[in-house]
């Protein structure tokens, strides 16, 4: 039997999908990889090219596919509109569920070495953790009055339990064990099954209680694998497959589906039904001319192999995934690249799977409903915008009033947790209470009680707060969008990196999402619809919108504490040749202003001098130390040198070197007369423990605890012993907004005239 379900009744006697139907589920929740992913990863990484998707979308939809996916079809069937990524933050739609799957995760929680063998950091752990988020946040929303206009974006609360969950993982998994020995990889089985077992106990906790899981299919029947494997014929079985590959998959399977029916006993109140995807595809290759198609072991798009290198770990550029080329009939094949499907091969088994129904909607019926959805959803946009917009504080709603003749209409950032608006809290794991109390009244994504310095700059240029890129619920980009994410690098993340607890969202992935947001709001905007217009920038405003650069310090940190002065002096060139690079590209894209920070004292971070006490004599006479601080000075020199040297071949630019160093160090310094105490002290902290973090929980006798915050925070420096409070950061943004700790010593009013 295809599938399993209570009852375990045959697909071909009880098809799943009369059973599903019977339900009438509102919205589907989908947890996967790139076989349901309907673009998070394009939208985080790096976007699908064109060749993708031309089969039904027309243009990149960020399906690894020409066209739908086995999840498209089953919205269909149950006449839902077609998923929107949870990571794809431009106009989506979330009334019927989310997706939160994304292309190369994996079931197991990602470390530095599968991060070094390709598995995307977003893995099922952290889409779980996207997906309580969401949760949290309809709930919140649902409970105010306000933003009516945003909860026609969103689902009810009641519908989270009354939606189908579905989960399609482990592929990735698999072929990640293959590399190593039979014995090895089966002693890792147990626990990939575990995990989605425990997933499932997850949501049913959260109010889930149906449920739909796929096996893995034949992994050892793919194109790509049978290329890797081909040299030794005794590996492949009577039809070409891997043979150790897919005894491999059959052997999870079996563990998913006793896992599966354990659940089934535990939690009675649940649907939950077993889809024995391996069968269905097993069978689809194996009758591949009956079923209608060519060479099992083809594959359609043979330029695609080059975006099978995973996008977070070697990236390309929009010129070279341009000449992707895929056959003229992509309904002959079975696979679309060598690893993911066809439309076509989706769509029979879909077919398989689901089963025929009266319910089921035609196919142009249902692209129908969803473009009807769409011009429902982006017409409550621009009262959701203004919503949202009017809510962050008076002089951030200036923005609204009359333009003036010199105006920069959007700020784009990048950076890391010194000015990131949401981007980390969307993706992985929303930044807990009390973060944000202060001025938002709630987490608002920020590492902060308030406000950040890149807050204070939006609202001195009288724009709105800056929408991070990543987070898709309330979202407006018409004046500029932060790409900032915390714990990000100017180097490019590589395993040892990520292993170490480093961002992968480096600054060559932010580019990449810029690149992204540009070539899509190029694509929409001015198409006759206001609506999208109105969250959309205008594409003749990226020449003349300000780029702003606060990143750094997480290399600094991270080569200050890994390695000796020396080498962390010897690594400064190459990081500053590294943003120099980036600004390059950003003005050959049309960019032309530059506001750039350097970086701060970090020898006096408060975390810093805790974990590492000082040795006596090290530190400065503001308790600092000192040989971190001189490394952060010799990173400055070194970026103010090249900026001055861009500006000689940059000559229709204008680039500000924004000493951020000397404010925030004269402000520790001199805490005392500035209104501050303790300037190396800080207010956010588990008074039980001071060795975890402020976003950080504990577990006290059964009991999850959240830090808490001092009585004041605005008599604090630092926030948390690593970020500073919206107090300092609002001192930090009044020093150097005016110009005097800037070369050249250009005030942002200064800027603006200077860009008419």
């Amino acid at each position: 039997p295809i599938v399993a379900s209570l009852k375990g009744a045959s697909a071909l006697e009880d098809p799943l999908f009369r059973t599903l139907s019977s339900r009438r589920f509102s919205a589907i929740f989908n947890f996967g990889d790139s076989y349901s992913d309907t673009g998070s990863s394009s939208a985080t990484f790096d976007r699908v090219p064109y060749s993708c998707n031309m089969t039904f979308f027309g243009k990149p939809s960020g399906r690894l596919c020409d066209g739908r996916l086995v999840i498209d079809f089953l919205a269909e069937k149950l006449g839902l509109p077609y998923l929107s990524a949870y990571l794809d933050a431009m106009a989506p739609e979330f009334k019927h569920g989310a997706n939160f799957a994304v292309s190369g995760s994996t079931i197991k929680p990602v470390d530095g070495e599968l991060y070094a063998h390709a598995a995307n950091p977003l893995s099922l752990n952290i889409q779980l953790l996207q997906f309580r988020q969401f949760k949290q946040r309809v709930d919140e929303l649902y409970k105010k009055d306000g933003n009516s206009m945003l909860k026609n974006r969103l689902p009810k609360p009641k519908v989270f339990s009354n939606a189908l969950y579905t989960i399609d993982m482990g592929s990735n998994d698999i072929n990640q064990l293959s590399a190593f020995s039979r014995d090895q990889a089966n002693e890792s089985l147990p626990q990939l099954a575990k995990y989605i077992s425990q997933a499932i106990e997850e949501l049913h906790g959260l109010g889930g209680r149906s449920f739909l899981i796929h096996n893995v299919g034949p992994i050892g029947c793919l194109p790509n694998n049978i290329e890797n494997y081909n040299s030794d014929p005794k590996n492949l079985d009577e039809i070409g497959c891997v043979k150790f590959v897919n005894e491999m998959s059959q052997e999870f399977n079996e563990l998913l589906k006793e896992k599966v029916s354990e659940l089934r006993t535990k939690l009675q109140n649940s649907s939950l039904f077993y889809v024995d995807m391996y069968s269905a595809k097993y069978s689809l290759i194996r009758d591949a001319n009956r079923n209608g198609f060519t060479d099992r072991r083809g594959y359609c798009c043979k330029d695609c192999k080059m975006y099978l290198i995973p996008l977070w770990m070697k990236h390309i550029s929009s010129n070279e995934t341009a000449g992707y080329k895929a056959c003229n009939g992509p309904s002959k094949y079975i696979s679309w690249d060598g690893v993911h499907f066809t439309e076509a091969a989706n769509r029979w088994l879909a077919d398989r799977i689901f089963g025929s129904s009266p319910y089921a909607i035609s196919l142009k019926a249902a692209w129908g409903a969803r473009s009807r959805l769409q011009v429902a959803v982006i017409a409550v946009v621009l009262v959701v915008g203004l919503t949202v917009f009017i809510s962050v504080g008076a002089r951030s709603r200036e923005a609204f009033g009359s333009v003036k003749q010199c105006q920069i209409p959007a700020i784009y950032n990048f950076g890391d947790s010194n000015s990131d608006t949401g981007s980390v809290s969307a993706a992985f794991g929303r930044v807990p209470f009390p973060n944000g109390f202060s001025f938002f009244g709630k987490p608002s994504g920020r590492y902060c009680d308030g406000r950040l310095i890149i807050d204070f700059i939006a609202e001195k240029l009288r724009l709105p707060y800056l929408s991070a890129y990543l987070d898709s619920i309330g979202a407006n980009f018409k004046h500029g969008a932060d790409f900032a994410a915390s714990g990000t690098t100017i180097q490019h993340v590589d395993g040892n990196l990520y292993g170490s607890g480093l961002n992968p969202l480096s600054l060559d992935v932010q580019l990449l999402q810029f690149e992204t947001l540009k070539e899509r709001a190029s694509e929409l905007y001015g198409k006759g619809n206001s609506m999208v217009n109105s969250q959309l920038p205008r594409p003749d405003e990226f020449s003349k919108a300000l780029y702003v650069f606060d990143i750094g310090q997480n290399d600094i940190h991270h080569a200050l504490t890994s390695t000796t002065l020396d080498k962390a002096r010897k690594s400064i060139p190459e990081l500053v040749n590294v943003l120099a690079l980036a600004i390059e590209t950003l003005y050959r894209g049309g960019a032309r202003v530059f506001w750039v920070h350097n970086t701060g004292p970090i020898g006096c971070l408060p975390y810093l001098l805790v974990k590492n006490p000082p040795a006596a004599g090290s530190t400065d006479e503001a308790g600092c130390i000192k040989s971190y601080n001189e490394v952060a000075q010799e990173f400055n020199s070194q970026l103010k040198t090249r900026i001055s040297n861009l500006r000689l071949h940059l000559n229709d630019s204008l680039l500000v070197y924004v000493d951020t160093y000397s404010a925030k160090y004269n402000l520790i310094s001199e805490a005392n007369t500035y209104g501050f105490i303790d300037p190396l002290g800080y207010c956010c902290k588990h008074s039980e423990n001071t060795s975890l973090h402020c976003w950080s929980k504990a577990t006290i006798n059964g009991i999850v605890v959240h830090a808490t915050a001092c009585s004041n925070p605005t008599q604090y420096i630092s926030w948390d012993s690593i970020h500073y409070t919206e107090a300092a950061n609002k001192w930090v943004a009044d020093r150097i907004v005016d110009g005097s700790l800037s070369d050249p010593p250009l005030s942002l009013p200064n800027l603006i005239q200077k860009t008419c």
